[in-house]
């Protein structure tokens, strides 16, 4: 799982370098999309659903990143949308396309409900952690 850790941290620190985040948030911006990925695979490993674990790990994502918005004071956006790239189902977009072409419309309707799937619990993660008062976050501040 360390390993996992870790290509988790080096591929968020190379988005956030192609994101052009300032270089004072790439370290911040790669452990917060470690601890998301890791959250994600601790979840997976608990038998919960890919959706259930995509949520989960996209709500602490959401609230690690306006913790560092806060101490930082750079937008949340930076971590956010840096830190959300490991959960980001890439592979699932690409096999979509792939089994569409090959003309497998059964395989590759599975794969856009997986990616759905994927998505929707990255939407609802983060609006769940969102919603949170910022009242929460400004203490961190002072």
């Amino acid at each position: 799982m360390i390993e996992q850790w870790l290509f988790a941290m080096i591929g968020v620190w190379a988005f956030a370098v192609l994101f052009h985040a300032p270089k004072k948030c790439y370290l911040s911006c790669a452990i917060n999309g470690a601890i998301g990925w890791i959250c994600y695979l601790c979840f997976k490993q608990l038998g919960a659903s890919i959706g259930v674990s995509t949520m989960i790990a996209s709500i602490l994502l959401t609230i690690v990143s306006r913790i560092l918005a806060v101490v930082q004071k750079e937008p949340v956006t930076i971590f956010l949308v840096t830190g959300i790239f490991p959960l980001v189902p890439g592979a699932g977009i690409y096999y979509t396309a792939y089994y569409f072409i090959q003309k497998d419309c059964n395989m590759g309707a599975n794969m856009t409900l997986e990616v759905l799937t994927f998505a929707g619990a990255i939407a609802l993660g983060i609006i769940i952690g969102s919603i949170l008062p910022q009242k929460l976050f400004s203490k961190l501040s002072k």
